[in-house]
Protein backbone atom coordinates (compact mmCIF):
# COMPACT_ATOMS: atom_id res chain seq x y z
CA UNK A 1 0.00 0.00 0.00
CA UNK A 2 2.86 2.42 0.45
CA UNK A 3 4.45 1.79 -2.53
CA UNK A 4 1.05 2.91 -4.50
CA UNK A 5 1.18 6.20 -2.06
CA UNK A 6 4.62 6.84 -3.10
CA UNK A 7 3.49 6.37 -7.00
CA UNK A 8 0.36 8.66 -6.90
CA UNK A 9 2.32 11.26 -4.98
CA UNK A 10 4.87 10.86 -7.50
CA UNK A 11 2.53 10.46 -10.72
CA UNK A 12 1.15 13.89 -8.93
CA UNK A 13 4.32 15.89 -9.26
CA UNK A 14 4.58 15.24 -12.28
CA UNK A 15 1.57 15.72 -13.79
CA UNK A 16 1.52 18.97 -12.41
CA UNK A 17 5.12 20.17 -13.32
CA UNK A 18 3.38 19.90 -17.20
CA UNK A 19 0.09 21.55 -15.95
CA UNK A 20 -0.38 24.16 -19.01
CA UNK A 21 -0.73 23.17 -22.31
CA UNK A 22 -1.19 24.83 -25.90
CA UNK A 23 -2.81 23.42 -29.48
CA UNK A 24 -1.07 25.19 -32.09
CA UNK A 25 -2.32 25.25 -35.82
CA UNK A 26 0.57 24.84 -37.80
CA UNK A 27 0.96 25.81 -41.05
CA UNK A 28 3.51 25.21 -43.83
CA UNK A 29 4.23 21.39 -42.80
CA UNK A 30 3.81 19.76 -46.27
CA UNK A 31 5.22 16.42 -45.47
CA UNK A 32 3.97 13.99 -42.97
CA UNK A 33 7.26 12.35 -41.47
CA UNK A 34 10.01 14.95 -41.99
CA UNK A 35 7.64 18.13 -40.90
CA UNK A 36 6.18 15.94 -38.09
CA UNK A 37 9.98 15.16 -36.74
CA UNK A 38 11.25 18.89 -37.53
CA UNK A 39 8.42 20.18 -35.19
CA UNK A 40 8.77 17.05 -32.78
CA UNK A 41 12.46 18.01 -32.30
CA UNK A 42 11.99 21.36 -31.67
CA UNK A 43 9.48 21.72 -29.15
CA UNK A 44 11.40 18.53 -27.41
CA UNK A 45 14.74 21.35 -27.34
CA UNK A 46 12.41 24.16 -25.22
CA UNK A 47 12.94 23.77 -21.78
CA UNK A 48 10.31 23.03 -20.18
CA UNK A 49 8.37 21.07 -22.31
CA UNK A 50 7.36 17.59 -21.77
CA UNK A 51 8.19 15.70 -24.74
CA UNK A 52 6.91 12.45 -23.59
CA UNK A 53 3.71 13.98 -23.78
CA UNK A 54 3.52 16.16 -26.51
CA UNK A 55 1.85 15.34 -29.53
CA UNK A 56 2.71 16.45 -33.10
CA UNK A 57 0.35 15.56 -36.41
CA UNK A 58 0.06 17.52 -39.85
CA UNK A 59 -0.68 21.07 -39.17
CA UNK A 60 -1.34 20.63 -35.09
CA UNK A 61 0.41 20.15 -32.30
CA UNK A 62 -0.74 20.04 -28.58
CA UNK A 63 2.34 20.79 -26.05
CA UNK A 64 2.43 19.81 -22.46
CA UNK A 65 4.54 22.33 -20.86
CA UNK A 66 5.71 23.85 -17.39
CA UNK A 67 4.66 27.49 -17.43
CA UNK A 68 7.68 28.47 -14.76
CA UNK A 69 9.74 27.52 -17.40
CA UNK A 70 8.73 28.45 -20.91
CA UNK A 71 5.61 30.44 -22.51
CA UNK A 72 2.97 29.98 -24.70
CA UNK A 73 4.85 33.05 -26.51
CA UNK A 74 8.52 31.11 -26.65
CA UNK A 75 7.07 27.52 -28.17
CA UNK A 76 5.12 29.75 -30.81
CA UNK A 77 8.47 31.88 -31.80
CA UNK A 78 10.73 28.58 -31.58
CA UNK A 79 8.24 26.94 -34.43
CA UNK A 80 8.04 29.78 -36.37
CA UNK A 81 12.04 30.09 -36.22
CA UNK A 82 11.78 26.64 -37.95
CA UNK A 83 10.22 27.81 -40.77
CA UNK A 84 6.89 27.13 -39.93
CA UNK A 85 3.55 29.80 -39.49
CA UNK A 86 1.38 29.29 -36.00
CA UNK A 87 -2.08 30.74 -36.95
CA UNK A 88 -3.11 33.07 -34.63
Amino acid sequence: MRKLACFVAAFAFVASAFADSITLKIEGMSCPVGCVSKVESTLAAIKGVDAKTTKVEMGKAVVAFDAAKTSKAEITKAVEKAGYTVAK
